[in-house]
């Protein structure tokens, strides 16, 4: 490789950026810019949806889908992703009802409180109506079986999303 070649591959870290979050960020956001646009061929306009959407590469495929104007579904999987789905301003919200350390029900009245606009759907093994009642009074919006097909999801989701 010549000098004017790797001297294209370096960038300047912005003041107020530590080095490790300078290292860090161009790892997440290729990959995704790869992921997104390269294989997927993204558009303006599209639904997606992100796994683990708190984390660094759900983070940036997030960031990078809403900044084309997409719409964005996430999954968020503990206690410590539910604040910051806040600030990453999904469309829809997809919980587990079963999470490590947190309940679903509890992140749902959580998200209910901080985002009352996002619909959020709740994933249970079983569902029956005192689920049903519980995830409503907690600020859901659908419950899905998973036992149910993937299709009867999309089709809820869609519903929520007026899409």
């Amino acid at each position: 490789m010549t000098s004017d070649a790797a001297a294209v591959m370096v960038i300047p870290v912005p003041a107020g950026i530590s080095m490790r979050d300078a290292a860090c960020a161009p790892i997440a956001f290729a990959t995704v810019e790869h992921m997104l646009f390269d294989n997927a061929k993204l558009q303006p306009g599209e639904t997606i949806l992100v796994h683990a959407g708190g984390s660094g590469i759900g983070s940036a495929a997030i960031k990078m889908a809403k900044a084309i104007g997409c719409t964005v579904i996430t999954t968020v999987g503990d206690d410590g992703k539910v604040e910051k789905a806040k600030a990453l301003n999904p469309d829809l919200i997809v919980l587990d009802v079963s999470m490590p350390v947190m309940n679903g029900l509890e992140a749902a009245r959580i998200l209910h409180e901080i985002m009352p606009s996002v619909p959020v759907i709740l994933c249970s093994l079983h569902t029956d109506r005192i689920l049903e009642m519980e995830a409503r009074s907690a600020g859901v919006d659908a419950v899905f079986s998973k036992a149910e097909n993937m299709q009867t999801l999309i089709n809820k989701a869609r519903e929520l999303l007026n899409v």
